[in-house]
Formats: C-alpha cells, structure tokens, sequence
C-alpha cells in the first residue's frame, strides 16, 4: 500500500514537472490528457488486483462461478422461450396443444448445440380448417428453419 501512495506521488510530480514545459497549443491538451489518463491509471491499479495479492483467486473464482451461473441461467430461459415460440408456431398452423422440448449440449457458454427436438402430438388437435393439410411436415419443417437445424433432428411423437 506504500508503494502505490509513493507511485502515485511521483507521478503527479513528474507530470506536473512536464506540463509546465509543454506549450498550451492543441496538442498539449491531448498531452495533458494522456497524462490525466496516466495518473487514473496508477490510481486503479490496486484494484485491479496487481499489486500485493490483495484479491485473491477464491474471490475471482466466486466471480466467475456467479458469472457461469448467470450464463446457464440465461442459456436455460433462451430455450425455454425457443420451445414456448415453437409451440406458438404450431398453433398458428392449426396444431393445438402440442408440446415442444429441445435437448441441447452446451459446447461453449452461452453458445449450445441442438441435440434432438421433440415435438410431441400425443394430446394436440388439428383444427378443422388446417386438416387438408401435410401439417406435419409444415410443422416440421417450419421448426427446422426456425431453429437452424437439420430435418432429422426434428422428431415428431403422434399418438
């Protein structure tokens, strides 16, 4: 701790010695500036746990276990409202009460791999306008595009 109060002291010194040579012109603002930079610089430096060990590696450890949970958390709710969208989508296509679960791989936070897609039909009901229709494979179909993956990830279950 006093080392820094010493490195602060010397460079506002030196700083101070300088400016007093440089020109007040446009460019001695950006100098001073830079300067102005420098000594905020030397300031924070504690805090960015440099100096003496003063943070230690459980404290960023906790940080970054809060962070990872955070990402899984908001990884979690993106494919809940993926699966919540699909089912939306079924239904402006005549299929209600389908139910829609996507099982993924998480490859790198907060990125994921879709694995499979189950679109369950057991308890839907098509509607009586919509049934001339191949409306399974619409839905498969749409849900493939929707979600940017292949054909036979996409598993329709009918009763």
């Amino acid at each position: 701790m006093k080392d820094w109060a010493i490195s602060i002291g010397v460079v506002v010194t030196n700083i101070s010695l300088i400016s007093l040579i440089i020109p007040d012109g446009k460019m001695g603002k950006y100098v001073k500036g830079m300067f102005s930079l420098l000594v905020i610089l030397v300031i924070i430096k504690p805090f960015t746990g440099e100096l003496d060990g003063q943070f230690t590696l459980n404290s960023q450890s906790e940080t970054i276990q809060y962070q990872e949970n955070y990402l899984y958390y908001t990884t979690q709710k993106r494919v809940e409202n993926s699966e919540d969208y699909c089912e939306k989508m079924l239904e402006n296509l005549g299929i209600l009460h389908a139910s829609v679960n996507i099982s993924y791989k998480i490859e790198n936070l907060p990125e994921i791999s879709i694995k499979k897609v189950s679109v369950n039909l057991k308890n839907s009901v098509i509607n009586a306008d919509k049934e001339h229709i191949d409306i399974i494979e619409q839905a498969k179909k749409s849900i493939t595009e929707y979600l940017n993956v292949s054909n036979d990830v996409v598993e329709i279950i009918n009763g």
